[in-house]
Protein backbone atom coordinates (compact mmCIF):
# COMPACT_ATOMS: atom_id res chain seq x y z
CA UNK A 1 0.00 0.00 0.00
CA UNK A 2 2.81 2.33 0.65
CA UNK A 3 4.56 1.60 -2.40
CA UNK A 4 1.35 2.26 -4.46
CA UNK A 5 1.26 5.52 -2.80
CA UNK A 6 4.65 6.21 -3.17
CA UNK A 7 4.42 5.66 -7.21
CA UNK A 8 1.22 7.63 -7.22
CA UNK A 9 3.04 11.08 -5.24
CA UNK A 10 6.12 10.12 -7.60
CA UNK A 11 3.63 10.72 -10.82
CA UNK A 12 1.60 13.48 -9.65
CA UNK A 13 5.13 15.84 -8.88
CA UNK A 14 6.07 14.28 -12.54
CA UNK A 15 2.67 15.91 -14.04
CA UNK A 16 3.50 19.12 -11.66
CA UNK A 17 6.69 19.77 -12.93
CA UNK A 18 6.15 19.09 -16.91
CA UNK A 19 3.24 21.36 -16.57
CA UNK A 20 5.22 24.10 -15.00
CA UNK A 21 7.65 23.60 -17.36
CA UNK A 22 5.72 23.39 -20.75
CA UNK A 23 2.89 26.24 -20.26
CA UNK A 24 0.71 25.54 -23.13
CA UNK A 25 -1.14 22.46 -21.96
CA UNK A 26 -1.45 24.00 -18.94
CA UNK A 27 -3.44 26.75 -19.90
CA UNK A 28 -5.35 24.23 -22.22
CA UNK A 29 -5.79 22.33 -19.09
CA UNK A 30 -7.51 25.26 -17.42
CA UNK A 31 -9.66 26.55 -19.69
CA UNK A 32 -11.77 23.78 -19.81
CA UNK A 33 -9.32 21.14 -22.48
CA UNK A 34 -10.71 17.95 -20.97
CA UNK A 35 -14.04 19.10 -21.43
CA UNK A 36 -13.57 19.97 -25.18
CA UNK A 37 -11.64 16.52 -25.44
CA UNK A 38 -14.55 14.84 -24.15
CA UNK A 39 -16.79 17.03 -26.16
CA UNK A 40 -15.65 16.16 -29.50
CA UNK A 41 -15.62 12.51 -28.47
CA UNK A 42 -19.21 12.70 -27.57
CA UNK A 43 -19.72 14.59 -31.19
CA UNK A 44 -18.27 11.85 -33.19
CA UNK A 45 -19.60 9.22 -31.35
CA UNK A 46 -23.12 10.82 -31.75
CA UNK A 47 -22.71 11.27 -35.95
CA UNK A 48 -21.70 7.93 -36.18
CA UNK A 49 -23.93 6.35 -34.11
CA UNK A 50 -26.36 8.77 -35.88
CA UNK A 51 -26.03 7.29 -39.48
CA UNK A 52 -26.07 3.99 -38.35
CA UNK A 53 -29.55 4.78 -37.10
CA UNK A 54 -30.10 6.44 -40.83
CA UNK A 55 -28.63 3.96 -43.10
CA UNK A 56 -30.70 1.41 -41.51
CA UNK A 57 -33.98 2.33 -43.16
CA UNK A 58 -32.40 3.02 -46.59
CA UNK A 59 -32.61 -0.12 -48.93
CA UNK A 60 -29.37 -1.36 -50.44
CA UNK A 61 -29.02 -1.58 -54.56
CA UNK A 62 -26.73 -3.27 -56.02
CA UNK A 63 -26.74 -4.76 -59.61
CA UNK A 64 -25.97 -7.20 -62.06
CA UNK A 65 -25.84 -6.81 -65.92
CA UNK A 66 -25.75 -9.49 -68.25
CA UNK A 67 -25.02 -8.40 -72.14
CA UNK A 68 -25.67 -10.82 -74.92
CA UNK A 69 -23.69 -9.40 -78.27
CA UNK A 70 -24.72 -12.41 -79.92
CA UNK A 71 -22.91 -14.11 -82.75
CA UNK A 72 -19.74 -12.09 -84.05
CA UNK A 73 -19.95 -13.74 -87.39
CA UNK A 74 -23.40 -12.80 -87.66
CA UNK A 75 -24.40 -16.89 -89.19
CA UNK A 76 -26.55 -17.31 -85.60
CA UNK A 77 -29.23 -15.62 -83.79
CA UNK A 78 -29.62 -15.64 -80.37
CA UNK A 79 -33.15 -18.02 -79.69
CA UNK A 80 -33.02 -19.49 -75.90
CA UNK A 81 -32.21 -18.58 -72.43
CA UNK A 82 -32.38 -19.82 -69.15
CA UNK A 83 -31.26 -18.01 -66.27
CA UNK A 84 -31.41 -18.52 -62.89
CA UNK A 85 -30.27 -16.87 -60.00
CA UNK A 86 -30.26 -18.56 -55.99
CA UNK A 87 -31.31 -15.37 -53.10
CA UNK A 88 -31.96 -17.82 -50.50
CA UNK A 89 -31.18 -16.52 -47.22
CA UNK A 90 -27.70 -17.23 -46.49
CA UNK A 91 -24.61 -15.85 -43.95
CA UNK A 92 -22.73 -13.35 -45.32
CA UNK A 93 -19.62 -14.04 -46.78
CA UNK A 94 -19.20 -17.48 -47.93
CA UNK A 95 -19.21 -18.76 -51.70
CA UNK A 96 -23.01 -20.44 -52.85
CA UNK A 97 -22.04 -23.34 -54.84
CA UNK A 98 -24.42 -22.58 -58.21
CA UNK A 99 -25.16 -19.11 -57.17
CA UNK A 100 -25.98 -18.35 -61.10
CA UNK A 101 -26.98 -20.64 -63.81
CA UNK A 102 -26.87 -19.82 -67.38
CA UNK A 103 -27.56 -21.34 -70.42
CA UNK A 104 -28.03 -20.10 -73.85
CA UNK A 105 -28.16 -21.06 -77.63
CA UNK A 106 -28.52 -20.15 -80.62
CA UNK A 107 -30.30 -20.66 -84.27
CA UNK A 108 -29.27 -20.42 -87.83
CA UNK A 109 -29.98 -17.31 -89.35
CA UNK A 110 -31.84 -18.70 -92.81
CA UNK A 111 -31.34 -14.66 -94.22
CA UNK A 112 -28.01 -14.83 -94.20
CA UNK A 113 -24.90 -17.27 -96.07
CA UNK A 114 -22.96 -18.82 -93.18
CA UNK A 115 -19.20 -17.73 -92.76
CA UNK A 116 -16.95 -19.32 -91.01
CA UNK A 117 -13.47 -19.01 -90.34
CA UNK A 118 -10.41 -20.03 -88.21
CA UNK A 119 -10.39 -20.56 -84.82
CA UNK A 120 -9.62 -16.89 -83.52
CA UNK A 121 -6.84 -18.26 -81.03
CA UNK A 122 -3.77 -20.78 -81.61
CA UNK A 123 -4.95 -24.57 -80.73
CA UNK A 124 -2.28 -27.39 -81.65
CA UNK A 125 -3.70 -30.03 -82.95
CA UNK A 126 -6.85 -29.13 -83.92
CA UNK A 127 -7.27 -28.14 -87.40
CA UNK A 128 -11.48 -27.42 -87.70
CA UNK A 129 -12.66 -23.83 -88.27
CA UNK A 130 -16.08 -22.55 -86.44
CA UNK A 131 -18.48 -20.63 -87.43
CA UNK A 132 -20.08 -18.82 -84.34
CA UNK A 133 -18.64 -16.90 -82.17
CA UNK A 134 -20.77 -15.88 -78.85
CA UNK A 135 -19.64 -12.64 -76.60
CA UNK A 136 -21.32 -12.22 -73.20
CA UNK A 137 -20.33 -9.65 -71.24
CA UNK A 138 -20.95 -9.87 -67.15
CA UNK A 139 -20.94 -6.71 -65.09
CA UNK A 140 -21.73 -6.25 -61.64
CA UNK A 141 -22.26 -3.06 -59.51
CA UNK A 142 -22.47 -3.56 -55.56
CA UNK A 143 -20.45 -2.29 -52.26
CA UNK A 144 -17.17 -4.44 -52.81
CA UNK A 145 -13.83 -3.05 -54.03
CA UNK A 146 -12.98 -3.79 -57.11
CA UNK A 147 -9.61 -5.39 -58.56
CA UNK A 148 -7.90 -5.62 -61.66
CA UNK A 149 -7.71 -9.33 -62.80
CA UNK A 150 -6.26 -8.16 -66.28
CA UNK A 151 -3.27 -11.38 -65.50
CA UNK A 152 -6.16 -14.30 -65.50
CA UNK A 153 -6.11 -13.03 -68.89
CA UNK A 154 -3.44 -15.80 -70.34
CA UNK A 155 -5.56 -18.77 -69.34
CA UNK A 156 -6.10 -20.33 -72.39
CA UNK A 157 -9.87 -21.23 -74.55
CA UNK A 158 -10.76 -24.73 -72.62
CA UNK A 159 -11.97 -27.26 -75.53
CA UNK A 160 -15.34 -28.88 -74.37
CA UNK A 161 -14.94 -32.38 -76.48
CA UNK A 162 -18.19 -33.65 -76.38
CA UNK A 163 -20.04 -30.29 -77.63
CA UNK A 164 -17.19 -29.58 -79.63
CA UNK A 165 -16.89 -26.02 -78.33
CA UNK A 166 -14.16 -23.69 -77.20
CA UNK A 167 -14.92 -21.28 -74.07
CA UNK A 168 -12.74 -18.56 -72.29
CA UNK A 169 -13.39 -15.52 -69.73
CA UNK A 170 -11.39 -12.83 -70.84
CA UNK A 171 -11.51 -10.58 -67.37
CA UNK A 172 -11.45 -6.62 -67.31
CA UNK A 173 -11.97 -7.03 -63.72
CA UNK A 174 -13.26 -8.58 -60.64
CA UNK A 175 -16.19 -6.83 -61.10
CA UNK A 176 -16.59 -6.79 -65.47
CA UNK A 177 -16.20 -10.03 -67.32
CA UNK A 178 -16.23 -11.81 -71.11
CA UNK A 179 -17.45 -14.82 -71.71
CA UNK A 180 -16.39 -15.91 -75.23
CA UNK A 181 -17.88 -19.73 -76.52
CA UNK A 182 -16.64 -20.84 -79.96
CA UNK A 183 -19.01 -23.00 -81.80
CA UNK A 184 -17.04 -25.31 -84.29
CA UNK A 185 -18.62 -26.28 -87.45
CA UNK A 186 -19.16 -29.63 -85.90
CA UNK A 187 -21.02 -28.64 -82.67
CA UNK A 188 -24.73 -29.28 -83.60
CA UNK A 189 -26.21 -27.80 -80.61
CA UNK A 190 -25.13 -24.66 -80.39
CA UNK A 191 -25.83 -24.16 -76.22
CA UNK A 192 -23.65 -22.31 -74.22
CA UNK A 193 -23.81 -23.14 -69.87
CA UNK A 194 -22.23 -21.50 -67.52
CA UNK A 195 -22.46 -21.59 -63.34
CA UNK A 196 -21.04 -19.03 -61.07
CA UNK A 197 -20.36 -20.04 -57.59
CA UNK A 198 -19.80 -16.90 -56.22
CA UNK A 199 -19.93 -14.50 -52.60
CA UNK A 200 -23.68 -12.71 -53.61
CA UNK A 201 -23.85 -9.08 -53.21
CA UNK A 202 -26.72 -8.42 -54.97
CA UNK A 203 -28.17 -8.42 -51.42
CA UNK A 204 -25.92 -7.53 -48.69
CA UNK A 205 -26.35 -10.69 -46.78
CA UNK A 206 -23.84 -9.95 -44.01
CA UNK A 207 -25.67 -6.01 -43.11
CA UNK A 208 -28.32 -5.84 -40.81
CA UNK A 209 -30.36 -3.78 -43.00
CA UNK A 210 -33.52 -5.70 -44.03
CA UNK A 211 -34.66 -3.53 -46.68
CA UNK A 212 -32.61 -4.53 -50.45
CA UNK A 213 -33.67 -3.40 -53.95
CA UNK A 214 -31.53 -4.77 -57.11
CA UNK A 215 -31.34 -4.82 -60.66
CA UNK A 216 -31.27 -8.04 -62.75
CA UNK A 217 -30.14 -6.67 -65.99
CA UNK A 218 -30.61 -9.35 -69.10
CA UNK A 219 -29.89 -6.90 -71.79
CA UNK A 220 -29.92 -8.90 -75.65
CA UNK A 221 -29.95 -7.64 -79.72
CA UNK A 222 -33.66 -6.13 -80.20
CA UNK A 223 -35.11 -8.32 -82.87
CA UNK A 224 -33.85 -11.46 -80.14
CA UNK A 225 -37.13 -14.11 -80.02
CA UNK A 226 -36.72 -16.80 -77.08
CA UNK A 227 -38.20 -20.33 -78.20
CA UNK A 228 -40.73 -21.78 -75.42
CA UNK A 229 -38.13 -23.67 -72.86
CA UNK A 230 -36.59 -20.22 -72.18
CA UNK A 231 -37.23 -18.64 -68.51
CA UNK A 232 -35.94 -16.40 -65.71
CA UNK A 233 -36.20 -17.78 -62.31
CA UNK A 234 -34.86 -16.11 -59.31
CA UNK A 235 -35.13 -18.32 -55.99
CA UNK A 236 -35.95 -16.62 -52.58
CA UNK A 237 -36.82 -19.30 -50.33
CA UNK A 238 -35.93 -22.78 -50.79
CA UNK A 239 -37.91 -24.93 -48.41
CA UNK A 240 -37.07 -28.92 -48.26
CA UNK A 241 -40.47 -30.61 -47.83
CA UNK A 242 -39.08 -33.30 -45.58
CA UNK A 243 -38.52 -30.39 -42.67
CA UNK A 244 -41.96 -28.73 -43.66
CA UNK A 245 -43.96 -30.69 -40.91
CA UNK A 246 -42.01 -28.30 -38.10
CA UNK A 247 -42.89 -24.82 -39.76
CA UNK A 248 -40.68 -22.63 -41.82
CA UNK A 249 -38.44 -19.76 -41.38
CA UNK A 250 -39.70 -16.04 -42.09
CA UNK A 251 -39.32 -15.96 -45.80
CA UNK A 252 -38.22 -13.10 -47.43
CA UNK A 253 -40.39 -10.45 -48.52
CA UNK A 254 -40.75 -9.10 -52.69
CA UNK A 255 -42.41 -6.56 -52.29
CA UNK A 256 -41.97 -4.78 -55.47
CA UNK A 257 -41.38 -6.98 -58.71
CA UNK A 258 -41.14 -5.22 -62.00
CA UNK A 259 -42.25 -6.95 -64.89
CA UNK A 260 -44.96 -8.58 -63.10
CA UNK A 261 -43.48 -12.52 -63.35
CA UNK A 262 -45.54 -15.34 -65.17
CA UNK A 263 -45.42 -17.08 -61.69
CA UNK A 264 -44.73 -15.49 -58.04
CA UNK A 265 -45.07 -17.49 -55.24
CA UNK A 266 -43.23 -17.63 -51.82
CA UNK A 267 -40.16 -19.41 -53.24
CA UNK A 268 -39.66 -18.35 -56.05
CA UNK A 269 -40.52 -15.87 -59.48
CA UNK A 270 -40.11 -17.07 -63.09
CA UNK A 271 -40.97 -15.40 -66.17
CA UNK A 272 -41.40 -16.99 -69.30
CA UNK A 273 -43.58 -16.63 -72.85
CA UNK A 274 -44.74 -12.68 -73.03
CA UNK A 275 -43.47 -11.87 -69.39
CA UNK A 276 -39.99 -13.08 -70.37
CA UNK A 277 -40.69 -10.98 -73.80
CA UNK A 278 -41.42 -7.34 -71.36
CA UNK A 279 -37.98 -8.49 -69.57
CA UNK A 280 -36.04 -8.22 -72.56
CA UNK A 281 -38.11 -5.17 -73.85
CA UNK A 282 -37.50 -3.82 -70.45
CA UNK A 283 -33.57 -5.03 -70.29
CA UNK A 284 -33.62 -6.68 -66.78
CA UNK A 285 -35.52 -6.92 -64.04
CA UNK A 286 -36.12 -4.68 -60.74
CA UNK A 287 -36.51 -6.11 -57.03
CA UNK A 288 -37.02 -4.66 -53.94
CA UNK A 289 -38.21 -6.01 -50.73
CA UNK A 290 -37.19 -6.98 -47.26
CA UNK A 291 -36.01 -9.89 -44.51
CA UNK A 292 -38.35 -9.69 -41.54
CA UNK A 293 -36.05 -11.37 -39.48
CA UNK A 294 -33.44 -8.61 -40.25
CA UNK A 295 -35.82 -6.19 -39.74
CA UNK A 296 -36.75 -7.38 -35.85
CA UNK A 297 -33.28 -7.30 -35.22
CA UNK A 298 -33.03 -4.06 -36.58
CA UNK A 299 -35.83 -2.63 -34.75
CA UNK A 300 -34.25 -3.60 -31.29
CA UNK A 301 -31.12 -1.92 -32.10
CA UNK A 302 -32.63 1.57 -33.69
CA UNK A 303 -34.11 1.37 -29.86
CA UNK A 304 -31.17 1.06 -28.85
CA UNK A 305 -29.44 3.85 -31.10
CA UNK A 306 -32.32 6.07 -30.37
CA UNK A 307 -31.69 5.85 -26.71
CA UNK A 308 -28.32 6.17 -26.76
CA UNK A 309 -28.27 8.94 -28.81
CA UNK A 310 -30.77 10.86 -26.52
CA UNK A 311 -27.94 10.35 -23.86
CA UNK A 312 -24.91 11.72 -25.82
CA UNK A 313 -26.72 14.73 -26.46
CA UNK A 314 -27.63 15.22 -22.85
CA UNK A 315 -24.44 15.07 -22.49
CA UNK A 316 -22.65 17.27 -25.31
CA UNK A 317 -25.52 20.10 -23.58
CA UNK A 318 -24.26 19.54 -19.85
CA UNK A 319 -20.27 19.90 -21.21
CA UNK A 320 -20.96 22.99 -22.80
CA UNK A 321 -23.02 24.38 -19.91
CA UNK A 322 -20.05 23.19 -18.31
CA UNK A 323 -17.39 24.93 -20.63
CA UNK A 324 -19.78 28.17 -20.26
CA UNK A 325 -19.34 28.72 -16.62
CA UNK A 326 -15.45 27.90 -16.76
CA UNK A 327 -14.68 30.48 -19.13
CA UNK A 328 -16.74 33.24 -17.56
CA UNK A 329 -15.16 32.31 -14.74
CA UNK A 330 -11.73 33.06 -15.72
CA UNK A 331 -13.09 35.67 -17.36
CA UNK A 332 -14.21 37.78 -14.52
Amino acid sequence: MIRINQIVKSIYRYVIHLLSEHKKPALFLAHGGIHILVLGLCIATFILFFEKLINSNIASFNQIVYTFYGDTLKNYKLNHLVFEKDLSRRPGNIYNVGDIKLSYGYVKDSTVANTKKRLPFEEKGYMDSCDLISIVRYYTCNNVKDSSMIHRNKEPYLYYKRMKQFRDIKWVSNHDRYYHAVSTVKDSRHVFYHRTDAKDHVVEWGDNNPYFSFWIGIVTPKDTKLDSSSFVRIAFNKEDIRYLAKGIEQPLIAEKIIPEPSEKNMSEVIYKGKELQSVLKQGGIYIAGEDPIKRADMEKWNVFYTVLLGTIIAFILDIIVQLVIKWRKLKE
